[in-house]
Parts: C-alpha cells; sequence; structure tokens
C-alpha cells in the first residue's frame, strides 16, 4: 500500500507518545543551545529506534546526517543525559522503559490479533 508516496510498513515501534509538557518544562533541556535541543531530539528518536546510540560525537554526526563540528559543539551538553550500557554504547533511561513497556504492549497485541481481536467482554 502506498501513502504519501512510500510504502508503508508496519513496524512495532513506528510512534511513541511524545510528552512535551515535560520537555516545556525541563530546566536542563530549556538551558541547551537550539543546535543542542535539536540534536538531543534526534538522539531521542534514534533511542527509541534501536534503544542505543554510539559514544561518539563523529558516529552520531553520520548518523545524524549533522555537522561534525555543530555535534562537537552541542556534545558536551547533550551527552550527560544518556547513560552507558555494559556494551559501551549510550541509552536513554526514560526512553528505554518506554520502549520495553511499548515492546511488550506490541507482542500482547499481536498474540490477541492472532486469537482472533480482542477478546468478547462478560456478558
Amino acid at each position: 500500500m502506498l501513502r504519501f508516496g512510500w510504502p508503508m510498513k508496519q513496524e512495532p515501534l513506528a510512534w511513541y507518545p511524545w510528552y512535551w509538557h515535560r520537555w516545556q518544562r525541563s530546566r536542563r533541556v530549556l538551558r541547551l543551545t537550539l543546535a543542542a535541543r535539536g540534536l538531543y531530539r534526534e538522539l531521542l528518536d534514534e533511542c527509541w529506534r534501536v534503544g542505543r546510540i554510539p559514544d561518539d560525537p563523529n558516529a552520531i554526526a553520520a548518523l545524524t546526517f549533522a555537522d561534525e563540528q555543530d555535534v562537537l559543539r552541542a556534545w558536551p551538553t547533550v551527552r550527560p543525559f544518556f547513560a552507558v550500557r555494559p556494551d559501551g554504547d549510550l541509552y536513554h533511561p526514560d526512553m528505554a522503559d518506554l520502549r520495553q513497556h511499548q515492546l511488550q504492549r506490541h507482542a500482547a497485541q499481536v498474540l490477541n490479533g492472532r486469537k482472533g481481536g480482542r477478546p468478547a467482554k462478560p456478558k
């Protein structure tokens, strides 16, 4: 099926809840430059998509299609938002929890679909 010019494929994590009020009320976020906030958002999206980001500003520049110098300027203020995984990559703890919850929810919905959809309500 084509919509908007590209094939639509159902992916388990094709979207995530965006709590804009948390973003706008976060003093840590509001202290970032506009470029750093943009990089942070890009990295949150990547954490949602694959669960991790590299701990390397040059790799992040390539990943986000950003100018390396822009990333190098923003990285010192964006890096503290992420924690280190045992493998050395970075993750965002809140995003990881939300991602895990949504993966479990998706798996439950797939299982219900295989059983014929939503279970009937008791009469």
